[in-house]
């Protein structure tokens, strides 16, 4: 079963791949080699993260997308999403 815990750590994961411009295939590896997270939930938090939209540039550092009904910064701590930012 996947938890939070689970989704968070791969979208964690996943961002820092993003950073590098890493294709999905080779993300998908690497975190399922290195770090036992399955490939389809690599595939589904890839394209959440893919679909959310971004901060514009006049927006606070704290505003980030709901994704997977959690709230994920690089400038705020992991937290679960309130209703109204589903």
């Amino acid at each position: 079963m996947t938890t939070v815990k689970d989704v968070q750590r791969a979208q964690v994961l996943i961002e820092r791949c993003m950073l590098t411009y890493m294709p999905f295939e080779e993300v998908q590896t690497k975190l399922y080699h290195e770090s036992d997270v399955e490939p389809a939930l690599t595939q589904i938090v890839w394209r959440k993260l893919q679909a959310a939209p971004l901060p514009t540039s006049g927006s606070p550092p704290w505003l980030c997308p709901p994704i997977l009904g959690l709230t994920m910064c690089a400038h705020t701590p992991l937290r679960h999403a309130s209703p109204a930012q589903l």
